[in-house]
C-alpha cells in the first residue's frame, strides 16, 4: 500500500468515528496511559482514535502513548508501528 492510499483509509476511519465519541484533545506530552506508537509518516498528523475517539496529534517520526483500544486501528492504517 502506498503512502496516499494508507493516509486515505485512515482518513476513512477518523471520518467514520467522527460522531461517535467526545473530543479531547491530546498533544506530545501526553499523560494517557497505553502503549507507545510511531508515526512513520513524512508530514504532521492529527488523527482520532476510532475506539475512543480520542485526537492524537504526531510530528514525523513522533512517538506518543495512545490509549490501548486506539492502537489496533492506527497500527492498521499502515502509518504507525507499535513500539
Amino acid at each position: 500500500m502506498c503512502c496516499g492510499a494508507g493516509r486515505a483509509a485512515l482518513r476513512g476511519q477518523v471520518a467514520a468515528s467522527a460522531g461517535t465519541a467526545p473530543r479531547r484533545e491530546v498533544g506530545r506530552h501526553s499523560l494517557l496511559t497505553g502503549a507507545t506508537v510511531r508515526y512513520v509518516g513524512g508530514d504532521r498528523i492529527r488523527v482520532r482514535g476510532t475506539a475512543t475517539g480520542t485526537v492524537y496529534d504526531f510530528r514525523a517520526g513522533g512517538k506518543m502513548s495512545v490509549s490501548h483500544a486506539d492502537v489496533a486501528g492506527l497500527v492498521r492504517s499502515g502509518l504507525f508501528l507499535r513500539r
